[in-house]
């Protein structure tokens, strides 16, 4: 795991992957935990745009005016002290 000083960034310890909302609605599966804010307000892969998705599989959005967000070692987002969503993190069974 690598510092990054973006308070959005997360890295998953173990297995599990998160997933993101990609063109036409297909579900993504990744590692990669460069996240940021877009425009709309959504919580997105960096290096992407797709929208991140929480536990539920909806699309995380962060409602604008709140500007002190933090993501808990459980995923769970909070801004200004208040919950907002948790960030799925899904496990898979390796192909016999």
């Amino acid at each position: 795991m690598e510092q990054t000083n973006n308070d959005l960034d997360i890295a998953i310890s173990g297995d599990g992957m998160i997933a993101a909302q990609g063109d036409g609605g297909k579900t993504y599966y990744t590692r990669d935990g460069r996240l940021s804010r877009n425009v709309d307000g959504n919580l997105v892969m960096t290096a992407t745009g797709y929208p991140i998705l929480d536990n539920a599989g909806a699309a995380i959005q962060i409602a604008e005016g709140i500007n002190k967000i933090a993501i808990g070692n459980d995923g769970t987002i909070s801004g200004d002290g208040q919950q907002i969503a948790k960030i799925g993190v899904y496990a898979f069974n390796p192909l016999d």
